[in-house]
């Protein structure tokens, strides 16, 4: 768990570092900071989700049954039966037993009720005072001719064998400083598969009194209890249904001011108020744990809602035109690109395309023709308002300053070329994203405090809670699988919100909201053909803006459609619109400019984109012996 715990910390320096210097901008940075949370999660959740150990044979365990009958010298008659159904061939069932030093085991006496045979040849892997542990060979121990082992051949519902194992404990109770206790496991841990029912009596002699408190550990557990008096003793009745695999059951039953019963067993240290704490602090965590893992999912949906509500609701504005003819702004199409269709973030390709086609426009750059087709840009003077722009495509044209589209593969080849080409364009890009941001026409503040939450509430910290979870002594059981279950609807939670638009938990100004709705407005205008058709531009002129920002605006295609059903035969010669009515491709073609030298880098450049100190017998899970059982 320490090594899960050290992972945590390293992935909580990783994510810091990435919000803080912004690299969450880019898809694959989140992806890998998603893999990386999943990994060390997972290796949490597998601590206890995996089982530690396999059996060596398939076997279920129908049933498990543990009676105690308590003298009052703190002795103790114990009755264990263990019903085994064999799904495998096997040659042996196993037993082990370990008690504290103190508690003595004698008399052990073993019988086969049901199996294979009932006179098993038994092989004590150890016998001590206090431990035994044994195997019930139903097969012969000695290997066959061929020298292989000989097994127990099962039908095809399995094999039932069921053992009762009967002892005596000496010093089976624990006497403490105020008190004196009971404190023992029905069963242990290490049996690799659950235990569908387990049935516990355990009885007390009538002068020890009632037990004041009785305490069942795991919690969580599924159990019916009975008690009373019977035949001069106090008598409890346990049945505990589907145990898990490598679970414990125990049970402490507390007698305060009984001492002097002669045991050995003793803990001077311990006293009453200690053993309250110790319980009340472990129904505390489990009951905690148990709540975290059903409400946190929800305290975190009400954050991410109220972030919503209070950052991601447009105000409203009074305007309501159904469309503008004309622009609205003289801002050249690549800004009009970053803020409406990027939300304030750097032009994608078509602000690139756009902003070309602005250059011939304006006479910068020309369309090269050959046999009546397009095949390249001409360069004809800087474009002083784009400097960056301008030595992008410097950097990519030839020395008579002509840039042909199907030589760009090759070109894009030559490594120095498409740094230039790259670096250049990368220097437009943000110089672009400054002029948009510098607008103050976005407010993402609700966007990042969206996400730093959706890293720390849900990602770090159910990593941290679940470490937490796994590190605690106490058996959690069905709190833990609430815990697991809310934390992974939490990290679920926190991913959507990690990818999703940063507009949904941000707003436009007011100033802002009304440049996008008149662009909008315009977007409308151009690919509505009946708007177009009733209101047409006031000059065909002007249909060289309206395409480069159509372009802008994502809608090229829909515009020269329009413009080609407004106009059936094409319009006099402009530098755009003349062109691209006859030529629509163009736009792909430059479109594809960036996309070409992206991919001659491999897209390996980010661009354009589309308790203890109380000794012995004192804290939870501290009840003497339980047993384990295999088989093999």
């Amino acid at each position: 768990m320490s090594m899960c715990f050290m992972k945590y910390c390293a992935l909580s320096t990783f994510i810091s570092s990435v919000i803080y210097n912004g690299l969450m901008k880019t898809r694959i940075t989140l992806w890998l900071l998603v893999f990386l949370c999943f990994g060390v999660l997972f290796q949490c959740v597998s601590v206890f989700l995996l089982p530690s150990s396999v059996a060596a044979v398939t076997f279920e365990l129908p049933e498990r049954t543990f009676s105690m009958v308590v003298e009052e010298d703190g002795s103790a008659l114990v009755e264990e039966t263990v019903t085994w159904l064999l799904k495998d061939p096997f040659r042996y069932v196993t037993w082990r037993v370990e008690y504290p030093s103190e508690v003595d085991i004698e008399d052990l006496q073993v019988a086969v009720l049901q199996g294979p045979n009932l006179t098993p040849e038994i092989n004590y892997v150890m016998n001590r005072h206090n431990v035994v542990s044994l195997e019930l060979w139903f097969a012969p121990r000695s290997p066959s001719s061929s020298g292989q082992g000989v097994y127990v051949n099962v039908p095809e519902e399995g094999q039932i064998v069921q053992v009762k194992f009967s002892y005596y404990l000496r010093n089976i109770m624990m006497e403490c400083n105020d008190f004196s206790q009971l404190f023992v496991k029905f069963i242990g841990e290490g049996t690799a598969v659950k235990t569908d029912k387990l049935v516990v009596m355990i009885a007390f002699p009538s002068v020890f009194g009632e037990p004041s408190s009785v305490y069942v550990h795991p919690l969580g557990l599924k159990k019916e209890v009975t008690k009373g008096l019977q035949n001069d003793r106090y008598v409890f009745h346990y049945v505990f249904e589907q145990v898990p695999a490598n679970t414990y059951v125990e049970g402490r039953f507390v007698f305060p001011r009984l001492l002097g019963t002669g045991t050995n067993y003793k803990n001077s240290v311990l006293s009453l108020a200690d053993v309250e704490e110790i319980e009340r602090e472990y129904t505390s965590i489990y009951q905690r744990t148990k709540m975290l893992g059903l409400f946190y999912p929800i305290l975190l949906f009400v954050i991410f809602l109220g972030i919503y509500l209070l950052y991601g609701r447009e105000r409203k504005i009074a305007y309501d035109a159904l469309y503008e003819r004309d622009l609205p702004t003289q801002d050249p199409p690549e800004l009009v690109n970053a803020i409406v269709s990027r939300v304030c973030r750097e032009p994608d390709n078509d602000g690139f395309s756009a902003a070309v086609l602005d250059m011939v426009r304006k006479g910068h750059l020309s369309f090269i023709e050959k046999s009546g087709e397009v095949v390249g840009l001409k360069l004809i003077d800087d474009d002083t308002s784009r400097p960056y722009l301008s030595g992008a495509l410097e950097a990519i044209a030839n020395k008579e300053g002509e840039i042909i589209f199907s030589r760009l593969e090759k070109t894009f080849k030559k490594k120095s070329l498409v740094d230039k080409f790259w670096d250049n364009l990368t220097k437009w890009e943000e110089s672009v994203t400054v002029l948009a941001q510098k607008r103050k026409y976005f407010n993402s503040t609700g966007n990042t405090i969206a996400k730093t939450v959706a890293v720390v509430g849900g990602i770090a910290l159910p990593i941290i809670m679940l470490t937490a979870s796994t590190n605690t002594d106490f058996p959690l059981m069905d709190a833990r699988t609430f815990m697991m279950a809310g934390m992974g609807v939490s990290f679920i939670m926190a991913l959507i919100v990690l990818f999703m638009n940063r507009a949904v938990f941000s707003h436009w100004t007011e100033e802002g909201l009304l440049y996008v709705k008149q662009w909008q407005a315009l977007r409308r205008y151009l690919t509505d053909f009946t708007l177009l058709s009733q209101n047409p531009p006031q000059a065909l002129a002007m249909w060289d803006e309206l395409l480069v920002y159509g372009t802008a605006l994502g809608v090229a295609k829909q515009t020269l459609k329009n413009l080609r059903q407004l106009y059936p035969t094409a319009p006099p010669e402009t530098p755009v619109a003349g062109t691209l009515y006859v030529r629509p491709f163009i736009v792909d073609k430059l479109n594809g400019i960036p996309t070409t030298a992206l991919l001659s880098m491999g897209g390996g450049k980010s661009g354009i984109r589309g308790g203890g100190g109380f000794g012995s017998g004192a804290s939870v899970g501290g009840g003497a012996g339980g047993s384990s059982v295999g088989a093999g």
